[in-house]
Order: structure tokens, then sequence, then C-alpha cells
């Protein structure tokens, strides 16, 4: 089998059918045969031995490369072909069908030609002026309402390397606060202070925060000796143990510049240490977390004077070994993170990146990190706060980016006390609160669990106890329930209280009414879980619904979102009809929300997508979802997990001309992110809602005129038949013109 040349990011090879092997289909792939294959024996074989292929098939067109026929039929093809999440193959004789598809469908397909004299490559050059006026037409359409795949998913922070060429000399503007936490090291810390003295960011831009933990050696002394020198306060406590948590949160407090910097009063900062960092904050105003590395060298032989004579005694010092420590079987003389970041790609492709994060070198804004709720001052022994802090900015969105030009150099490597007895002890308080650590301590108690189920209620008191019953008893059992009571008039938060007043696990309260969105919002802040699912408190849950989901989202670090199917059941629980996920397509999902119940998310990419939205009570979840969708990689399962309860009082059903008013507001806010420009008009029609998409004339298109498309949608309550009966007129009379 020889692998033909590529076309966009589609790879070809030609080959009769027969010889193409049922061990040569990746696992999860999706074969898809035109109609005359569909009684290959290799189609047998996949049916009887490969459940995890899946099998779709091309209904027959009337000719096979009519070029005034093909374009109608390809608008079609492309819906049967949205869910490209694993390798699809497609097998066809139709060369110039072949040819349209390829210039729309998104990547990882792969094409089966039984056709020995077709050269993609031809199309590829000249395929564009070969195609009708027609064929353009469909293409152009599908490739514009074709979404891209989300920049920045997971911890793929191009996106902003990509801004710092912008950057223009005299590009800094923002201030900077570097808070150095001190404990009878007063030596150590003047050599730092010597160090940072040194920096070649504009010293009327930073300031240096001395954060005391009830020294005795007197460091306050050193305020005097670079008050010249550096803008210096000093913020105290009292020693009362080991209290690095609580000395941090004391100077970030106390810190006056929007972007804070942490340092450990032993690490020597380099001249352009600080112009490393805060070159990422210039560019990108979000929230990130900037590491920078360490070099472990001895500084005993130097004098902060010798320093700010000449850093390049620093420089010039050998390496000698770090101490040893239970991380490694050996000690390094360079920072351990190094190889995770070399292999790693940077940390873009680390799957859990705050692991690498060190409270002793480390930049943030200040709001993030007081957003997160600051460093936890239940760390009373040495280790774990930085990362345990770390987590929660991840939870939050941060990207987590490392620093080479941010390397200090570690001067002391005394270790005070039983270092590893401390760790050992911190380690069970890590694991309890970061679901990563779980494997070093698989008995602690868990005070934030993996999984949050959000569910907002108002005068619930008919369900709620079926809703969180179903969420407590999933097969995943590292869960919390967090239940917001908006202003309900019934007894729903009576309802709770006693049924739950003894499962730790169930946690609610009682905010003033103020809709479904402010009320999932508020659910959602009290979350603690690195995935939340969500949960409406008159449904019910399968309960595998979250194992299967986490699942979906846990293959790939990139994944932001997973959904599955549902039943459709009354008030009384008899079920309606079922209704499976339907397969996930970023263009479609413009003007409907694929995303059907249940759904699961990261918490960091429902950060970085901004929340619900209170401002469209009747379109909340659509509008959610859409932006969620645009932070990373979207599954979907084919198993129904979900009861979704319907009848007459369902705020879709009693407020439609609101929901038509609302769903109309997410879509021209979607195309707004998305870069295009056009007229969306919904409507109401029999119980569907409707969403015409006309949009502007893109100039590239010359005579093409206005680009139109346009998704019909039918709402649950239409039977199945109807549905099919309906899309099969409405894309001949939509897309056959």
């Amino acid at each position: 089998m020889g692998w033909g040349p590529k076309l966009a990011t589609l790879e070809f090879f030609t080959m009769p059918i027969s010889t193409l092997s049922v061990e040569e289909l990746p696992d999860g792939a999706t074969l898809v045969l035109s109609e005359e294959f569909d009684d290959d024996p290799l189609v047998r074989a996949l049916r009887e031995h490969r459940t995890n292929v899946q099998v779709m098939r091309f209904s027959k067109r009337p000719s096979a490369n009519d070029p005034e026929v093909l374009p109608r039929h390809l608008p079609t093809a492309y819906s049967r072909l949205r869910c490209f999440a694993h390798d699809t193959v497609i097998v066809t004789a139709e060369s110039r069908f072949l040819c349209l598809l390829a210039l729309v469908l998104p990547a990882r397909a792969r094409f089966v030609v039984q056709e020995s004299g077709f050269v993609p490559l031809t199309w590829e050059r000249a395929g564009v002026d070969q195609l009708t006026a027609l064929e353009r037409r469909w293409v152009a359409m599908l490739q514009r309402l074709r979404a891209p795949l989300p920049k920045g998913m997971g911890n793929d922070y191009r996106f902003i390397t990509d801004r710092l060429a912008d950057l223009q000399p005299g590009w800094a503007t923002l201030r900077a606060s570097v808070f150095v936490p001190v404990f009878n090291r007063r030596e150590v810390l003047r050599k730092t202070l010597a160090g940072l003295a040194l920096q070649d960011y504009p010293h009327e831009l930073f300031e240096v925060v001395i954060a005391d933990d009830g020294s005795n050696d007197k460091p306050e002394a050193l305020q005097v000796e670079y008050a010249s020198r550096l803008s210096l306060r000093f913020v105290r406590q009292e020693h009362c143990g080991f209290r690095l948590a609580a000395v941090r949160n004391l100077a970030v407090a106390a810190a006056s510049g929007p972007v804070v910097v942490s340092l450990d009063c032993d690490m020597l900062p380099p001249p352009g240490f600080l112009s490393a960092y805060m070159r990422w904050f210039h560019v990108y105003d979000g929230p990130l977390m900037v590491i920078g590395g360490r070099r472990y060298v001895d500084t005993k032989g130097v004098s902060a004077g010798q320093i700010l004579a000449d850093f390049g005694v620093v420089e010039r010092l050998p390496y000698v070994p770090a101490p040893p420590t239970g991380r490694l079987a050996f000690a390094p003389t360079v920072d351990w993170r190094e190889p995770e970041i070399r292999k790693s790609h940077a940390m873009r492709d680390h799957a859990v990146p705050y692991a690498l994060a060190s409270g002793g070198n480390v930049a943030y804004w200040k709001r993030d990190g007081v957003a997160a709720g600051g460093y936890c001052e239940a760390f009373e022994q040495w280790g774990g706060e930085d990362e345990e802090f770390a987590y929660r900015m991840y939870r939050r969105g941060a990207y987590f980016i490392p620093e080479a030009g941010a390397t200090a150099y570690h001067q002391d490597h005394s270790v005070p006390g039983d270092r590893e007895q401390d760790r050992s002890r911190s380690r069970a308080l890590l694991a309890s609160r970061v679901p990563h650590y779980r494997s070093y301590a698989p008995q602690a108690p868990r005070e934030a669990p993996k999984v949050s189920i959000y569910i907002p209620a108002f005068n619930a008191e008919r369900w709620i106890c079926e809703a969180v019953d179903s969420a407590l008893a999933q097969t995943v059992t590292d869960l919390e329930v967090c239940v917001c009571d908006d202003g309900s008039t019934d007894r729903t938060t009576e309802v709770l209280a006693e049924c739950y007043h003894l499962e730790p696990r169930v946690r609610w309260f009682t905010q003033p009414n103020g809709g479904t969105p402010a009320a999932a919002r508020a659910a959602i802040e009290c979350c603690r879980g690195e995935f939340l699912l969500g949960l409406d408190a008159d449904d019910r849950l399968a309960p595998n619904a979250a194992s299967v989901l986490l699942k979906c989202l846990e293959s790939d670090p990139r994944s932001s979102l997973a959904y599955g199917g549902y039943r459709l059941v009354d008030a009384t629980g008899r079920l309606l009809r079922v209704v499976p996920a339907h397969p996930y397509d970023r263009a479609q999902h413009l003007t409907v929300n694929l995303v059907s119940p249940p759904r699961m998310m990261r918490s960091r990419d429902y950060y970085r997508a901004g929340g619900y939205d209170c401002r469209v009570p009747y379109a909340e979840d659509f509008d959610l979802f859409l932006k969620v969708s645009e932070q990373g990689l979207v599954r979907h399962t084919h198993k129904i997990l979900y009861d979704y309860r319907w009848y007459s009082e369902n705020k879709s059903q009693s407020c439609r001309a609101e929901v038509v008013r609302d769903h109309q507001k997410v879509v021209e806010a979607a195309l707004q992110r998305r870069g295009l420009r056009g007229r969306v008009v919904c409507r109401d029609r029999a119980g569907r809602i409707q969403v015409d998409l006309e949009l502007d004339r893109d100039p590239s298109l010359g005579l093409l005129g206005v680009l139109e498309q346009r998704w019909q949608l039918w709402s649950p309550p239409q039977p199945r038949a109807l549905v099919r009966r309906g899309a099969r007129k409405l894309l001949g009379r939509i897309f056959g013109r």
C-alpha cells in the first residue's frame, strides 16, 4: 500500500478496497463507504469482529461525477461526517466528489480511492479554478462556517508566544511586586537583594516586599543598606512554627503591583530576571503562571558587594549537586523539572502542568492569585502549599509557561529539620486537596474531589432528592454535589437539610432569586473539583454518567467538554423516547446546542470561557457550551446517561418568545467571537427553533455574492420519523437549489 500526496491536511492512498484489512483500521475509526461497497467482505468482517469501528454509508447519488449534481450532495455528506475525534477512512470511487470533500473536511481523514489514475495533487494546484460556480459556492460556505480548532487548548500557550514578537522598545509599563519570604537568613537575603538591585527592568516599575516570618536576626536592617537601590518594604508576622503559606499571603496582600513575583530568599536572580517574567504579562492579561528555573551554586565565598560590582562572579560559579530528596534517586546539579519540560514540549503537552510550579520562583497576576484563594495556610510543614495553590490557579484557567530567562541561582542548600518527614506529612494534605496526588496517600480524606456535580434549583422540592441521589449513586465516588437554591418559595432547602445533613459530599446554600444562570454560576463557584458535571434539579443521572464522561475528557488534556445522550421522560418518570447524542460539528453548533445533557467540562475551560452569562437566561446553556467548545476539543459518547424531564412547566416550553430572543443573541455573539459578520434571524415555528444565518460577502469570492447557510432545528417533542422526513425535505430544498 503506497501513500499518496497530501491535499490540505488529508492523506490519500490508491488501492482496491479488497486489500484493506480489518487490522489496519485504528480503534475508534469511522469507515465511510459509497453504497457500491456496502456488501464488501471487509464491511461484513468489521461488523462481526470490530465493534469499535463505526461504519457509515453514503446514499447513492444520481450521477457519479456530474459537476452540477455533486455539489447538491456535498452538504449532506459533510453533515454525515461531523465527528472527527478519531481517524476516519473514506472509500469512494468518485474522484470529483472526493476532491470536493477534501476541501471542506477537517483533519484526521484518510481516503481510499478505488481508481488507479486519480492524482489528488492536481486538484491541490488547480482544483479551485476547475470547480464550477455552484461547487465553489458550497465549498466556500462550508470552509467559512467550519470553525477552526481553538487556540490555547490545554496548556498550549503558543498563541501568547506569538505576541512576544510585537513588543516594541520601551514596552515596559506594568508595575511588579517581588515578594521574598525570609526566616533567619539575613546574609543569604542580602545577596538576593543585590541581584534584584541589578535588574534591567525599570526600577521605578517594581518594588520588593520582604515578608519576615518572625526572624530574630533583624532582616529589616537591610532596608537602610538598599534604600538607594531598591523600593523596599517590610511586612512581618510572629513566628509560630512553619507558616510559609501565611507569610506569602501577607506579602501578596501588601503588594501594590498588578503582577507579583514569588522569590525565595535564597534564589539569586540574574539582571534579566524580571524583564524575562514581565514580557509575558505585557502581551497577555488572562490568567497565567510563569515559572522560572534554578541552578544550584555555592555562594559562600561571594559577598553582596562583589555581586553588585560584577554579577559575573555568580555566573562563573560551578554548579553543585542539589540536596538529596525523596523525589529523585539522584542529586541533580540543575533543576529536576527540566527533563519534564523538554519531554512535554516546554510544558505545552503536559497533562498536569501545575505539578511543575514551585513557589520559590514564579510570577502571576495578583488578581488571579486572590481569586484562587491564595496559599492554603493549613500547610504547616515544608512542601506542598505551592503545588496546591498552582492547582487552584489551574482550575481557574491559568496557563503555565516555563521561562528560561527567569532562571535564578539557588544559594543555600542546607536542609533544616527533617525535610522528608515534613514532606510525608504535607503529602497527605496535598493528596486531600489535589486529585493528581491521590496515589501518594490513597487513604487521605478528600477535601477537594475530582468531580463536582452542580445543581441550580428553584422550587424543586418534588424532585431534588431524586437528582441528588442519582449524583451520589455514581460509580465515581471521588465527587461532591453542590446545590444552589435560587430563592425557592417551597421547601427545597428544608428537604435537602432533612435528607443530607449527614452526607459530607452534599453541600447547599440559598441566595436571592436571580435566575438559572445566576444559580448555576454560584453553584460552580462553590465547587472544588477539577471536572464539572451539570444536573438540573428535576433530572437524573445514570449511575455511569460521570465515569463515562470523565474517561472521554481524560483521554486528551486538550479536551474541554464531553456529552452523551439522554432519555426523555415525563413528569412521572415515564419514558417518552430516547435521544442519542448528536456527533459534534463546530459549524452546526453555531445554530443549535448540539451538546446534549449530560455535559461535563473541565473547570479550567469553564473559567477561560467566562462562565454562565446572566444576560441570556433563556439560552444560558447554549451560550456557555459554545464558549467552552472554543477552548478545546469536544468529545461525545453514544451512551444514554441522563433522564431529561419534559413537562409543561419547562422553561423552554413556557417562554418561547424569550428563548428565541436569547438564541439570536447567543448566535450573534458567537459569530463576533469567530470573526464572522452576518445577519441572524431566529423564529419559533410550530415547536421548533429555526435559525437562519446569512453571512456577509467575502471579498475573496468575487461575483459569487452573499453566501447563505441555513439550519432548521427540530425540538425534542417532534416524533423521530417526522424529523427525518423534514430533514430530508429541508436539505433538498435548501442545499439543492
